[in-house]
């Protein structure tokens, strides 16, 4: 499996430049390429990154990994509880005092090396989360909704859409025409009947206003997106101009992990399951602490300095709190 990038020059008045725009894969191993070029903002230059998608096939005998299992899982974050649900902190540490003492055998453990850590770290761990999942609420993992886009053309088009969709219930199910779109009704009637180019029939008539009015509201609402966009990149980059960050030009991108991975030992992994698990192996190997052996011998502590400083400790040792005897009160207070 191979690919290349090729260039085609383009000419701008007596200079020529090149650009990126094909992109050559083998035919073997990939059911799907695309090439785009990601709005990503590199200062000082006006290149642009190009970015090529390749799809791989699965292997004979498995069944193509879905896109869906390769989404990003964050764990949802709760809420701060409100006046009235503030006891829910009370009930939260009292929770956590009682089953920390139903492991009380196991949080004496000294902690000595790493096994010791990660075994308290991981029963701690889930309590915490067990006992928050029952006294507090967490953020839902759902997309937030996204937000109607509308002007004032386009709420005009929509109501127009409605009346007109009305008109052509009514005339369907031969109801009355409802009174809030007779105005509506007469006007298409008479524009209608002084048509003279007009083939078809009145509902047909107004079936096809129906369609042209959606095609205007679809252009609307694509002329108002490019205009949001186009706004909102002008306001990023004049704000990195008067000396802004320039973090907000960088857009949050997750990488997923690869549809196939080539292990050492097991060849070609396309399920997920494995993919997942040789990751997790490999870093695990990848960023293991080394243990360290606990030094019994200690030379330094055994030099005449050190002993000198144990036997001054240990004839004037150094008392804290100190009693406080009337003395000393009469004289803080006066």
């Amino acid at each position: 499996m191979s690919s290349t990038l090729l260039s085609q020059p383009t000419h701008i008045g007596m200079q020529s430049s090149a650009t990126l725009d094909h992109a050559c894969v083998s035919p073997s191993g990939i059911l799907e390429a695309a090439i785009s070029s990601p709005h990503l903002f590199i200062p000082y230059t006006d290149h642009r990154i190009i970015c090529l998608t390749l799809l791989l096939l699965s292997p004979s005998g498995k069944n193509a990994i879905e896109l869906s299992c390769f989404n990003p899982f964050f764990p949802p974050h709760p809420y701060y509880p409100i006046g009235k649900d503030k006891y829910h902190f009370q009930l939260f540490s009292e929770q956590i005092a009682a089953s920390i003492s139903n492991y009380s055998s196991v949080y004496d453990i000294m902690v000595s090396d790493d096994y010791s850590f990660q075994l308290i770290y991981e029963l701690f761990s889930s309590q915490l989360q067990k006992v928050a999942d029952e006294n507090f609420k967490f953020r839902s993992a759902d997309k937030p909704k996204t937000r109607k886009i509308t002007n004032s053309t386009i709420s005009l088009i929509c109501r127009e859409n409605r009346v007109i969709n009305h008109i052509i219930s009514a005339l369907r199910q031969q109801l009355p025409i409802p009174p809030s779109c007779q105005l509506s009704f007469r006007q298409l009637q008479w524009t209608f009947l002084h048509d003279s180019f007009h083939t078809t029939s009145f509902l047909a008539y107004l079936c096809l206003i129906r369609r042209s009015l959606n095609k205007l509201c679809f252009r609307e609402q694509e002329a108002k997106l490019n205009h949001q966009s186009q706004s909102h990149e002008t306001q990023a980059f004049n704000a990195v101009l008067k000396g802004a960050s320039s973090t907000w030009l960088y857009p949050i991108s997750y990488i997923t992990p690869p549809r196939a991975l080539s292990h050492p030992s097991q060849g070609i992994l396309t399920d997920p399951d494995q993919i997942k698990t040789a990751t997790v192996d490999y870093f695990t190997q990848l960023y293991a602490r080394t243990p360290h052996e606990s030094v019994t011998n200690k030379p330094w502590l055994n030099t005449p300095a050190i002993h000198q400083i144990r036997q001054t400790v240990t004839n004037d040792p150094f008392l804290w709190p100190k009693e406080l005897t009337l003395s000393d009160l009469h004289f803080l207070l006066c």
